[in-house]
């Protein structure tokens, strides 16, 4: 295990700046995951830390001592591609006990012919065979070690890519969107996969991902960058409940989170197009406000209320557990996402008047710039989670 700290990166390729100023610590034995959009620079930031990519300026040191002006090799870090880079001429095991070959012989002690009469060379293969069928069978392909990747599926291929990586027992797992050439079925199932692996070693994972389910499934704490910034670093449950801005709170959560303009009426209040809430906002009175409301926060029903937003239904989407209903409020040009059981999806016809009565504790405020608004709802809730 290891902690990893990232002090000032700043990298520019050419004229396009592509990190600007991160700075980052991650935990021994902690997943991190570096969450944002395609370009953001996360694959970037990664390939730093594995001395990959030299950095324009900043720190980066593993286990407190500065590493910048080592080699890859010599990080003690592992990295897993998402093309897996597996060599397709070599077997399983071939591929698997490649960083044990290069790090632990010498030149002629890999030689074919040579390499037999070199002293200490056989002991040095029984103990590499021995370490790779120990890290097969823990990842459950010790049956595939004499198979070549193209004979193998996508998940056999990633557990294969994992096991290279997990021969030599790095400090540090550097994992570049792994999952991302799997079907949907498989990556449910490779994201337990990697969940368990981490518990099993308790090394330290930074983990690169545009896919928020992976980011909120597997990891102790999520970073989300965008465009080479770092915006948040949470845990996945604060960072869905408690966005540290506008940007955060839209690009985490699935359905995207509902932006509706307000205003604050009162010390206790807030209005919502022409409906008062409940909410009592840490701003002046008169405040432009943005208010975000999730899709499983607003409660859709046929009675009128003295907090619901009325609207009619455009869509609804029944996904067997879940019902989302798509409203279109007046006042608002893109139509509110609602979410409820999907046994009530009858109850809803296209057309229809429904009222959508917010959950005063869970809604989120942000100024006209994006800028997170405390509420007094949004502290208890956030000391709950503790």
């Amino acid at each position: 295990m290891a902690r990893v700290d990232l002090v000032g990166i700043h990298k520019s390729f050419g004229a396009t700046r592509v990190l600007r100023d991160v700075c980052l610590d991650v935990r021994d034995g902690e997943f991190l995951t570096l969450l944002g959009p395609s370009g953001c620079g996360k694959s970037t930031l990664l390939r730093i830390v594995a001395g990959l990519e030299p950095q324009d300026a900043g720190s980066v040191a593993i286990d407190g001592a500065g590493v910048d002006a080592l080699m890859p090799k010599e990080r003690d870090v592992a990295m897993v591609f998402q093309s897996y880079a597996l060599y397709p001429y070599m077997t399983v095991f071939e591929n698997m006990a490649l960083p044990l070959v290069m790090r632990r012989m010498t030149r002629a002690q890999r030689l074919p012919l040579i390499g037999r009469l070199m002293p200490g060379a056989k002991q040095i293969k029984r103990d590499i065979e021995a370490r790779v069928r120990e890290v097969a069978r823990a990842l459950a392909i010790d049956e595939l070690l004499q198979r070549k990747p193209a004979q193998l599926s996508g998940g056999q291929r990633q557990r294969a890519a994992l096991g290279r990586a997990m021969v030599r027992a790095p400090k540090v797992f550097l994992m570049d969107e792994p999952l991302s050439n799997l079907d949907a079925m498989l990556r449910i199932h490779m994201r337990a996969e990697l969940a368990d692996l981490h518990r099993r070693l308790a090394a330290t994972f930074i983990y690169v991902t545009h896919d928020q389910s992976e980011a909120m499934t597997m990891s102790d704490r999520v970073a989300v960058m965008m465009a080479g910034e770092l915006l948040q670093v949470a845990s996945p449950a604060s960072l869905y409940a408690d966005p540290a801005n506008l940007r955060v709170a839209e690009f985490v959560g699935s359905p995207k989170i509902n932006v509706l303009p307000g205003i604050v009426a009162s010390s206790a209040t807030v209005r919502v197009l022409d409906t008062l809430l409940p909410v009592a906002a840490g701003a002046p009175a008169g405040t432009s406000l943005r208010v975000g409301i999730r899709s499983e926060c607003l409660a859709p029903g046929a009675a009128d209320g003295p907090s619901a937003l009325p609207g009619l239904v455009r869509h609804v989407e029944n996904l067997g557990a879940d019902c989302f209903l798509h409203v279109q409020v007046q006042g608002n040009a893109e139509p509110v996402i609602a979410r409820t059981a999907g046994a009530r999806a009858g109850e809803f016809k296209i057309g229809a008047v429904v009222h959508l009565a917010p959950d005063a504790a869970s809604v989120l405020l942000f100024d006209a710039a994006g800028n997170r608004i405390a509420t007094a709802p949004a502290a208890q809730r956030m000391r709950t989670l503790g």
